[in-house]
């Protein structure tokens, strides 16, 4: 069972949680404190796999709780329960918990979020895996693209579509955007998976106020010993972005932009994380010529691709771009697969030469026939930006 621990100083509020998951027991091991004190006793006692804690509470607020609990256990997911219409108090929340959900919150829609998180664990099989996604704050930017938004930021009356124009090139920027917007402080009806639209809700003057206060846009000391390598996988990114937008049916494109910009964010955490490791991996799968994935898993005991989605199902991310990503190196084994998971591994698979075009599932879903004409346009988009995917080969 999953042990979840809920935190709440309101009486009220604490026991109409109790009341609405009681159902819910036979499921889950959950504990009910009335503040953080108590909150980090029993979390000694006994760790629990997620905690939901309130915003605002006295002596240690939400934030400060979840700061210790991470310290403690980074792999427990952090969810903040919170009123507040406070951008900066939005911020801090989101710097410190993995989702933020707006209070009061719906029964069915906390459940929703509990057991979509507890779902995520077949990504990931290790604990040091989720050691590492529950300890990630931000991703680091490609150090050009990172500047370049700085800048544009530092420009008085830049523009929406500017400032949106530049993150779409960066998974770092973009991811840290989806995130914010996704939850559940701006209450949107729908999940954004379209980056400009992301940008977009956000507005220029808040986008500029995110950058210039929040560290997770442009840390030049996450990239100081892997920028050659993450420079590369920006473009590899952007290019596979591009070419599954022009593979999937319009009304999909921009989703399948979107996971195409993120379907590599798992390496992003090794670069951060475990760089002497992803240094091995690298030369290990050049030198016996298998696949990046493949030598993962023989030297870290899970993968880079599982990482990534992992980490994006956590910020809340669609769920459609975490199973794209998730499944795009495998597609065969999907029964319904969305034309998002499609687009997303015929594109990376003409783009990256150590991965295989699954080509009985091309035939399946009926793309075989647009095959040459997709082979094409990817030769020209390789020869207009970059050449295909190969991660810093000389290190």
């Amino acid at each position: 069972m999953k042990r979840i621990l809920f935190v709440d100083d309101e009486p009220r509020m604490l026991d109409a949680l109790r009341d609405r998951l009681r159902k819910q027991r036979a499921r889950w091991d959950m504990v009910f404190c009335s503040n953080a004190a108590e909150a980090l006793a029993a979390f000694d006692r006994a760790p629990f796999d997620i905690v939901v804690s309130d915003m605002r509470m006295p002596v240690l607020d939400g934030p400060e709780l979840l700061e210790q609990i991470k310290a403690r256990s980074p792999r427990t997911v952090r969810i903040i329960l919170s009123g507040q219409a406070d951008p900066a108090a939005t911020l801090r929340a989101i710097d410190a918990s993995h989702q933020f959900l707006s209070k009061p919150c719906e029964a069915h829609a906390l459940r929703a979020v509990l057991e979509r998180v507890c779902e995520l664990d077949a990504l990931l099989t290790t604990e040091q895996a989720r050691d590492l996604a529950g300890s990630l704050d931000r991703l680091p930017p490609s150090p050009a693209i990172g500047a370049a938004l700085v800048a544009a930021a530092s420009r008085p009356g830049v523009s929406v579509s500017e400032l949106s124009a530049i993150i779409v090139r960066d998974p770092a920027l973009a991811a840290m955007v989806l995130r914010l917007v996704n939850s559940a402080y701006f209450e949107l009806a729908q999940p954004v998976a379209s980056i400009p639209d992301a940008v977009s809700y956000l507005g220029a003057d808040s986008m500029v106020s995110l950058v210039r206060s929040s560290r997770a846009f442009a840390d030049v000391d996450l990239v100081t010993s892997h920028g050659s390598a993450i420079e590369t996988l920006r473009q590899h990114a952007e290019l596979t972005a591009r070419l599954a937008s022009r593979i999937s049916p319009g009304p999909n494109a921009a989703s399948a932009f979107t996971a195409g910009l993120l379907h590599d964010v798992g390496l992003l955490v090794l670069f951060r994380f475990m760089p002497a490791e992803i240094d091995e991996v690298m030369r290990t799968a050049v030198a016996t010529g298998q696949p990046i994935e493949v030598v993962e898993k023989q030297v870290l005991g899970f993968d880079h691709v599982g990482l990534g989605a992992y980490v994006l199902g956590l910020w809340g991310l669609p769920l459609e771009i975490v199973d794209a990503i998730a499944t795009h190196r495998r597609p065969g084994t999907l029964q319904d697969p969305s034309s998002t998971v499609t687009s997303l591994h015929i594109a990376n698979a003409l783009l990256d030469p150590s991965d295989a075009l699954d080509e009985e599932f091309v035939a399946r879903v009926g793309a075989s026939p647009q095959l040459a004409r997709w082979r094409t346009e990817a030769d020209v988009l390789c020869t207009s930006s970059a050449s295909r995917w190969a991660i810093d080969r000389e290190r």
